[in-house]
């Protein structure tokens, strides 16, 4: 791995260069025609931020200032850097800038020295006295202004959204705020703000850096987690993009979509999202039971310093399940315990009846898939530490490096309702509204909170938690005798379903009960005793996925990313394509444009363990569809099992590459059908792009050219 991938970036938003086009063959002497747009990679990009202290000291008659040097050390805070390449099909040259978006963030931590968000890794603020001719040179810099605007720093995530006929590019972070980015000059708006006027000013706040877009409905959901000093709560936030079935709508509207209260403390780097679902996974990567937001509080916002990672038995993933329709809790599952940063995909499948007729909508139930990326523990979280990074990975130096592995699992979250009966609940009101509006208009409801710290307490469907065991007990044993046909046909019922809860005991008596009449059947179906299933789809170590943008939330074949030799202290080396249907793994080898990476036989990961690699990939891979449309049947427009499917891997993948023997960034066009070169451009020698976190792509027809 080379250290010049997390070095500060300098920043130039000067005026575009072209950059020729060097095909890799004949065929290939400028770049397809179908192939016209903007390719966006963002990242990390600037580590080490100069700030001017208060302290001032006299010494032989020279003034004497106090500088500080505040370091973040972990490379998912870094300043946010975003290189574009434009790109015009039958042109031998494209256009490349770069530049740091989060300028008035730096600015801010330059006047001030202080860091006041939540961070994942820990922050370390050195300080140096030095003359006030070394000041001058930066002194325009930081100098405090009195209108300071709004700063923050989205570097990690980047999607296209469309609305008002044309592509637009979206940067997310940890930040509170969704940003916007002009796709031409690289301007940035706001266009969502996740702080809800219910959020306590005194909690701390988590923001999932990666949202989920659903270009049907044209939203954005977000990820809040409230530490409070015991008590949490998780939030789904929802930002809404106009769209054309609305055209009085011009402008975008965030609002608070679910809460989900007295969870764990646990970090989520993304979630997954379907068409009818979102789905939270609760890792147990956690900050403890008790005492969460005063841990945070005492390590100053740092994640990291925060939360473990439990290896103890019963600490176990959870996974929430909410609808899309109603903004409910409907169901939860568990699993063994593991971790995650990226999820690759996910999607659902409808219940059919045993008499195959499809169910009326208010009786839909769905198989839930997600894909992941699983780790046994949070070892990946230690890579990604800047010391480590940028120290060189030769033989001596790679002693206390830390290994790490993964596998592609696929989780199963069956028989999940899209409707479940909230009538229970008197005002008619759903439980997480409910929950927001006493927080407002009660504060006592905060306090009685802060004394509940997390434990699997039984949620309704409604939200509101089950009666304890023993009362419930006794209801059973009270009406036994009135119940014993319901409680022949919930059997009968279970009997059928191919996926059972493993406590049942005492749910079944508790719909008749009438000193408990905020509690009914559909409420006792939402418990944490629902196993989730899983299996490896691929052993092979990847990180960094992407697939065909087209089959979000859908079934799919194919996945790209970044391969890492399992058990090796290095960093990533090659970029692979995987069949997840086949276990079939494609290695791309850029030093040799001529092979055929489909004539290699066997285990290809297994040669790539020893392998000495002079070009590594050096971010995110991009896939870009040459077909907008998906395969369908012609006759009834259904999709098409996803094994004919011809147009899932026809296009191109993009991605950022590293020439450590001659220091030069290197962007690589690749047919991702086949897997073999289309092109490249060679970048500047002076010129480095930081690792990229991830990539988007925009069509060139509807925003405006920089030529």
């Amino acid at each position: 791995m080379s250290s010049d991938l997390f070095r500060n970036q300098k920043d130039s938003n000067s005026k575009p260069i072209p950059i020729p086009w060097l095909g890799s063959t004949r065929e290939h002497t400028t770049i397809p025609n179908w192939l016209s747009g903007v390719y966006f990679q963002i990242g990390p990009g600037f580590f080490d931020i100069n700030a001017q202290g208060e302290t001032t000291a006299k010494q032989l008659s020279q003034s004497l200032v106090q500088l500080k040097i505040v370091h973040f050390k972990h490379w998912f805070d870094g300043l946010s850097h975003i290189h574009r390449l434009e790109l015009k099909g039958g042109s031998n040259t494209a256009l490349w800038n770069h530049t740091m978006i989060a300028k008035p963030y730096e600015k801010k931590i330059s006047e001030t020295a202080t860091i006041d968000h939540t961070t994942f890794g820990p922050i370390i603020i050195e300080n140096h006295e030095v003359s006030t001719s070394v000041v001058d040179s930066f002194k325009t810099h930081i100098t405090p202004s009195e209108n300071q605007e709004e700063a923050y720093n989205n570097n990690l995530g980047i999607q296209t959204i469309n609305y008002d006929d044309k592509d637009h590019i979206i940067v997310t972070g940890y930040s509170s705020v969704v940003e916007e980015i002009n796709p031409v000059d690289l301007k940035s708006k706001k266009v969502g703000n996740l702080i809800h006027s219910s959020f306590y000013p005194s909690s701390h706040y988590i923001y999932t850096p990666f949202k989920r877009y659903d270009p049907k409905t044209n939203e954005l959901f977000s990820l809040v987690l409230e530490v409070g000093k015991v008590s949490s709560t998780f939030h789904i936030v929802c930002t809404s993009f106009p769209i054309g079935s609305h055209p009085e709508r011009t402008e975008s509207e965030t609002f608070l979509f679910s809460s989900i209260p007295n969870v764990r403390v646990g970090y989520v780097h993304s979630f997954a999202l379907t068409p009818h679902f979102i789905v939270i996974i609760n890792c147990p990567y956690h900050a403890g039971s008790l005492g969460s937001g005063l841990k945070l509080a005492l390590n100053q916002g740092s994640i990291q310093k925060t939360m473990k990672f439990s290896e103890q038995l019963d600490e176990n993933s959870i996974c929430y399940i909410i609808s899309r329709k109603t903004g409910n809790l409907v169901k939860t599952f568990e699993s063994a315990g593991f971790f995650y940063l990226n999820v690759i995909n996910s999607f659902e499948e409808e219940v059919r009846e045993p008499s195959g007729i499809a169910s009326i909508d208010s009786d839909k139930s769905y198989n839930i898939y997600i894909d992941v990326v699983a780790y046994t523990d949070t070892n990946i979280l230690n890579i990604f530490n800047i010391d480590e990074l940028r120290t060189p990975s030769q033989v001596v130096n790679t002693v206390n490096r830390t290994t790490w592995s993964n596998t592609i699992r696929r989780y199963c979250l069956p028989n999940v309702p899209c409707n479940q009966n909230v009538e229970s609940n008197q005002s008619g009101t759903p439980y997480w509204e409910q929950v927001v509006k006493d927080k407002v208009e009660n504060p006592t409801w905060f306090v009685n909170s802060l004394v509940k710290p997390f434990k699997k307490i039984y949620y309704t469907a409604t939200g509101t938690p089950e009666p304890p065991m023993e009362n419930a007990t006794k209801i059973t044993d009270n009406n036994n005798n009135n119940n014993n046909n319901n409680n022949n046909n919930n059997n009968n019922n279970n009997n059928n379903n191919n996926n059972k809860r493993l406590k049942l005991n005492h749910s079944n008596n508790s719909s008749n009960n009438s000193s408990n009449n905020n509690i009914n059947q559909s409420d006792l179906d939402v418990r944490f005793e629902y196993p989730a299933s899983f299996e490896h789809l691929c052993n092979t170590t990847l990180e960094f996925p992407c697939i065909n943008s087209n089959y979000n939330y859908r079934e799919y074949r194919y996945v790209y990313g970044l391969f890492h030799p399992k058990k090796e202290k290095t960093f990533f080396t090659h970029l692979i394509k995987i069949d997840i249907q086949t276990m079939r793994v494609i290695k791309f080898n850029p030093a040799n444009i001529t092979a055929d990476p489909y004539q290699e036989e066997g285990d290809i990961t297994i040669p790539m363990m020893n392998e000495k690699v002079d070009i590594i990939p050096a971010g995110c891979p991009t896939f870009i569809p040459r077909v907008s449309t998906v395969f369908t049947n012609s006759k009834d427009n259904t999709e098409k099992n996803v094994d004919d499917d011809p147009n899932e891997d026809d296009g191109a993948v993009i991605a950022p590459f590293f020439d450590k023997l001659n220091r030069r960034s290197i962007l690589i066009v690749i047919n991702a059908k086949t897997f073999r070169e289309i092109g490249r451009f060679n970048l500047p020698n002076n010129e480095l792009m930081p690792f990229g976190s991830q990539g988007t792509f925009c069509n060139l027809e509807s925003n405006e050219s920089l030529e």
